[in-house]
């Protein structure tokens, strides 16, 4: 495995960045917004590190609000975040590997078709997932 991943012949590596304000803004419609979130015990724990900074009662930041969630984000530690808001480059491990390519998820056009054909795959069979169909502003 390491010898594939590190080695003079190994496999093509991409990672795919998204726009780090986008990513934020799904974070918090997808998964902090929601009451039945997936991910509670960390947006509670985000919830109270907000608190805790800003010495309020967990009664007085209901609700979350976005911007409530920016300023939580940033007095955690990185190491400490949950991954759908933890900075790309913990997630995709950019100091341990290095990629042949590194598309940005807005380049659509050009970067997905540049893989596809890399990896000898049509482009017409490759779907979206979790596509936006509008937004709201925050």
């Amino acid at each position: 495995m390491m010898e594939a991943l590190f080695g003079p012949k190994a496999f093509y590596r991409f990672t795919v960045c998204r726009n780090p304000y986008a990513r934020l803004v799904s974070a918090y419609r997808d998964k902090i917004v929601p009451e039945d979130t997936p991910i509670k015990e960390a947006v509670g724990r985000l919830k109270a590190l907000y608190c805790a900074v800003n010495d309020l009662r967990p009664s007085e930041a209901m609700p979350f609000t976005f911007e409530m969630f920016v300023q939580a984000i940033g007095h955690d530690r990185p190491e400490m975040m949950d991954r759908h808001w933890q900075p790309q480059t913990m997630v995709t491990c950019v100091d341990l590997l290095r990629y042949d390519t590194i598309a940005r998820l807005e380049d659509r056009a050009t970067a997905f078709p540049a893989i596809c054909e890399r990896l000898g795959v049509d482009t017409a069979l490759v779907g979206h997932l979790n596509q936006s169909h509008g937004s709201k502003d925050l």
